[in-house]
């Protein structure tokens, strides 16, 4: 995992939450009933910000006897998740975890990144079972014939929900490296005890080489309650630790 490869997991996890907040606005559900001539007499589609809405403006006894009930999501609930969308944006383009100066940081990014990721499986999980399920309407791509009206009913997710689904896939990869690489090599703790972090591009490889050295280190010397400091000529041990690493993962050695 090199300092170049997080690159592409970051501009993919911009592009989910850019997707993740045009998906708001989109319809997440539509259901239709259409007789035999092709003409909509039952037009329902269901918006986060509108609830259920007849596109169509279907003003009529039939259209109105299948509006499904309303259900309308919280306000503040949805302005948390935009303060969400925002707060990752902003700590992916201005904090990102390959920065050196900006490692004391990568803590708190990594709990707002993990709570958007819950905060999309909520939306993805909550929204059929409290909005479509107690409607009986199903999804997606269902079609169920009315013989006693004539109508063909389209059961069909909308294009907000696939665009939320399509988020998760493109958040998660980013946030399980940015969660990873914060908690399980204690950044903030070891920050000040890293040498060689004066370039403006971390090595991610040689970083964690480093905190290894760093934990062998304080492993030897528990026993004496003193922790040493990482010596700065002990060059060969460091490299010696960073081919273990590189080789346990089965890794290409680059070093010359």
């Amino acid at each position: 995992m090199t300092s170049h490869q997080p690159g592409s997991i970051r501009v993919c996890f911009l592009m989910g939450i850019a997707l993740a907040f045009i998906s708001l606005f989109m319809d997440w559900y539509v259901f239709q009933g259409i007789d035999s001539s092709n003409a909509v007499l039952v037009d329902w589609s269901y918006n986060l910000f509108y609830d259920w809405y007849s596109p169509s403006r279907l003003d009529t006894e039939l259209n109105t006897w299948y509006k499904p009930i309303n259900a309308t999501i919280p306000i503040p609930l949805m302005i948390f998740f935009i303060l969400m969308l925002t707060l990752s944006s902003f700590g992916a383009v201005f904090h990102s975890s390959e920065k050196p100066s900006k490692l004391k940081y990568a803590k708190g990014f990594a709990v707002i990144n993990l709570g958007l990721i819950f905060m999309i499986i909520f939306f993805m999980v909550i929204f059929p079972i409290m909005y479509l399920f107690p409607n009986q309407l199903l999804f997606p791509f269902l079609l169920l014939y009315d013989y006693e009206l004539d109508l063909v009913f389209y059961f069909m997710a909308g294009i907000g929900y696939y665009l939320q689904v399509i988020a998760f896939a493109c958040c998660f990869p980013f946030t399980l490296f940015y969660y990873k690489f914060a908690y399980t090599f204690e950044i903030e703790s070891q920050f000040h005890n890293i040498t060689n972090l004066s370039s403006d591009v971390l090595d991610l490889d040689k970083f964690i080489a480093e905190l290894e050295l760093i934990h062998r280190q304080q492993h030897k010397t528990k026993n004496t309650g003193k922790v040493k400091a990482l010596p700065t000529s002990d060059e060969l041990e460091a490299q010696e630790i960073y081919q273990q690493f590189l080789a346990i993962k089965s890794r290409r050695n680059i070093i010359p």
